[in-house]
């Protein structure tokens, strides 16, 4: 037996049996460069690692699912709490004003109230620096109920109005309004001044939500 023959067969004994242990653990848990795999595994599945390894007892991922799903259901039943249907008794129209040769017209209305098939106001326009053609009077809209329900199922309504100001002078209405959900939306409105005179509005109106009454 050559010098050392001995040890080498005691230390390839010693080796054979690290070498089944490995077996029995590679077994139980794959090789060492598969092991990122199996945890991935575990936290996808949000099992428990097995005994003696360095893996956490148990994934987070489930319990952020979870507390996840919770937010979506208390957003969702905030949603379904809060009804989304207008008071069509009363629309709120924001301030607007236009540009003229050299001056601007601003227009301002307290909130529509629905008479009928109209909607009704009074209104306050400014003309600077002309101020003295400033004027207020009475406006109405024409607004029926199928001119209703196309707007709150998102169409584009054009609708016609009357306006007398305070020296009794007419001024017709012409416009359209252009929903961005079922409360609010865009309005672009016509005056006819005069027939050589119109002036154009861009704003704004919103209707309140039945829920936001007292």
């Amino acid at each position: 037996m050559p010098a050392g023959g001995w040890l080498v067969q005691r230390e390839t004994g010693a080796s054979r049996t690290r070498r089944r242990g490995q077996l029995k653990v590679e077994s139980a848990f794959g090789k060492p460069e598969r092991r990122p795999h199996l945890a991935a595994a575990l936290v996808h599945s949000g099992s428990p690692a097995p005994a003696g390894s360095n893996f956490p007892l148990r994934s987070t991922f489930p319990f952020h699912r979870r507390l996840l799903f919770l937010l979506i259901l208390t957003v969702c039943g905030r949603l379904l709490a809060a009804d989304p249907r207008p008071d069509l008794s009363k629309v709120e129209v924001a301030p607007t004003r236009t540009s003229i040769y050299i001056g601007l017209v601003s227009l301002t209305t307290p909130d529509f109230v629905r008479q009928g098939d109209r909607f009704e106001s009074t209104y306050t326009a400014k003309v600077f620096p002309y101020f003295f053609a400033n004027e207020n009077g009475q406006l109405g809209i024409d607004f029926n109920a199928e001119q209703l329900a196309r707007l709150n199922r998102g169409e584009t309504v054009e609708f016609t109005g009357s306006a007398t100001n305070h020296e009794g002078q007419t001024r017709r209405i012409e416009g359209k309004a252009t929903p961005a959900d079922a409360l609010q939306g865009k309005l672009k409105v016509r005056v006819q001044v005069s027939p050589k005179i119109e002036l154009i509005f861009n704003t704004t109106y919103r209707f309140k939500a039945r829920t936001d009454e007292a």
